[in-house]
């Protein structure tokens, strides 16, 4: 039986991909998809035996069991999790969590306990067009994060004139002394790898931590009485099957606020989105462990697992074996603003 949790938030580390700080208060962003750690499809010799994941609102933390099953000596390229960053669309910000426009998960590594080196690579997509090159001999960084718009204000008006011109850049509006405001059209593929050689019988212990990716609104439509509106009727039946939201959650939401238009109880959202169904690609995972942290007893959280067990004030924890996960993992988290 699917079993519903709820609790629930932390403050968010997002940053806008168009800003060099932290997203206002005011500003809704949209949280990345973050993933597990992916074997080839059609690796048959190492397995993934073991795998203990932790997601907060501050950070992920996912350790995990490699083992050569063969007799043979045997190597294999660890993908880590870059999820993409699509920046189509102006009226979407993006909740970024690093300002290192390459590593903008903030995403270390250790085997067998030591730290190991990650080896990234990026590229810019336009229209299903390579604008790589185009960006890098513009002097942009690929993923516009942190001083984006001071590496645009210090390029001639010319070559602004010509990125835009070419579906590149689009300008939003201006600031109050009149200078354009740019924004990227372009999405970012991040690819981070680590190449593993394996003895055979080999086994080893492979840590993964970055920072979370934390969805934001400052406010939820999903208190009293917004939540009976008609015009969010969909939205909200969304939110009830996608974070298995029951009664109990909405009664516990109720408990937070009054009712009325006004967010007078100043409510804040926040979602995080992880993707489980790749660690199991090559096979199920012998032993899965997966723990959920709320981050504080005072906050409500809602999301879809199977067997969890409540662990600490803040902490729910699933175990199987043999697991394969067919779905993705979505967090929801409700605060009170302060």
């Amino acid at each position: 039986m699917r079993k519903r949790i709820r609790q629930g938030l932390a403050t968010a580390a997002a940053v806008w991909g168009l800003s060099a700080g932290p997203a206002a208060a005011a500003e809704s962003v949209t949280e990345l998809r973050l993933a597990a750690l992916a074997l080839p499809a059609d690796e048959t010799r190492i397995r993934l035996d073991a795998a203990d994941i932790a997601i907060g609102p501050d950070a992920v933390v996912a350790r995990y069991r490699l083992v050569n099953h063969s007799e043979a000596a045997a190597s294999v390229t660890l993908a880590f999790p870059m999820p993409d960053l699509d920046f189509s669309d102006p009226d979407v910000s993006l909740a970024i969590p690093g300002p290192d426009p390459l590593n903008f998960l903030g995403l270390t590594a250790r085997i067998d306990g030591k730290p190991a080196d990650i080896r990234f690579s990026q590229s810019a997509q336009l229209n299903g067009k390579d604008v790589t090159a185009t960006l890098r001999q513009s002097g942009l960084a690929l993923a516009p994060v942190g001083p984006f718009q001071a590496q645009l204000a210090a390029m001639p008006q010319p070559l602004r004139d010509k990125l835009t011109d070419g579906g590149v850049l689009a300008i939003l509006g201006a600031d109050v002394q009149g200078v354009p405001i740019y924004a990227p059209k372009w999405t970012v593929r991040t690819l981070a790898t680590r190449r593993l050689a394996f003895t055979p019988g080999q086994a080893m212990d492979v840590e993964i931590r970055h920072r979370t990716s934390l969805g934001a609104s400052p406010d939820t439509m999903l208190r009293n009485p917004l939540r009976d509106a008609p015009g969010l009727i969909a939205e909200v039946r969304r939110y009830k099957a996608e974070y298995c939201i029951d009664d109990a959650f909405f009664a516990a939401l109720d408990r937070m606020t009054t009712a009325g238009d006004a967010n007078v109880s100043g409510l804040r959202e926040r979602r995080i989105l992880y993707a489980l169904e790749g660690a199991a690609a090559a096979g199920p995972i012998k032993d899965f462990r997966l723990v959920v942290d709320k981050g504080r007893p005072d906050r409500l959280v809602s999301f879809c697992l199977d067997n969890l067990k409540r662990i600490s004030p803040t902490r729910f924890e699933m175990r199987a074996t043999d697991y394969r996960p067919t779905r993705g993992l979505k967090v929801l988290l409700i605060e009170r603003n302060g």
